[in-house]
């Protein structure tokens, strides 16, 4: 699989205290999108799906794990396989959501088999121009849709009022931010690193497609 990168803990994306990955590599290409890094396919960001499984086993208790990217269809073989394993390692309470930036009617039509094992999905591509302020979504025209009973219960009533937290971590050197923002919250990002003497010399979300 072609991975951008892993991430614990992930407490912005999806019940309780989780794991995330995002995989390389993005077909859609949405206006406006934050994760432009995350477009452009990458044969040396490949590695053994197995690996990624290993590395979630290490992790301390899960309450679920999310994949986003990137677009993770793009690479449904390896995701299957993702999931399957991660279905393997915890049979009970570990929740599944996935991202994908196809619409709920694409993903029913071409993707069926994953719908078997995710407990929820977040389906619709990113549209700039409807803002939104729902947790889980960068827009307003996306979709939660639980897919399983542990789904339903953990996201069948997700608050709306809940709103948007963006993690920051860093790592080598460089910032991520773990999380949707809310239109202008990377803007304020790099005004309070300005403010601290923190230079951001390369921005993901203004790099060249």
């Amino acid at each position: 699989m072609q991975l951008s990168r892993v991430h614990y803990p992930v407490l912005t994306l999806g019940h309780g205290r989780r794991a995330g990955v995002w995989t390389q590599g993005c077909s859609l290409h949405c206006p406006g999108c934050v994760a432009l890094d995350t477009w452009a396919p990458d044969p040396t960001s490949e590695v053994p799906v197995a690996e990624i499984l290993r590395w979630l086993a290490e992790r301390p208790p899960l309450d679920g794990v999310t994949v986003s990217g990137g677009e993770p269809l793009d690479q449904a073989d390896e995701l299957y396989e993702l999931l399957r394993g991660v279905r393997a390692l915890f049979p009970v309470g570990v929740d599944l959501l996935c991202y994908t930036g196809r619409t709920r009617g694409a993903v029913e039509k071409a993707f069926a088999p994953l719908l078997g094992l995710a407990d929820a999905i977040i389906v619709g591509p990113f549209q700039q121009d409807r803002p939104t302020r729902r947790p889980l979504m960068g827009s307003a025209n996306q979709e939660l849709v639980p897919l399983t009973s542990l789904g339903r219960e953990r996201y069948g009533d997700w608050p709306e009022d809940q709103g948007r937290m963006v993690q920051a971590s860093v790592q080598d050197g460089q910032v991520w931010t773990v999380g949707i923002p809310l239109p202008g919250q990377l803007d304020q990002l790099e005004a309070a690193a300005a403010e601290r003497r923190v230079d951001l010399f390369a921005q993901s979300w203004r790099a060249e497609p």
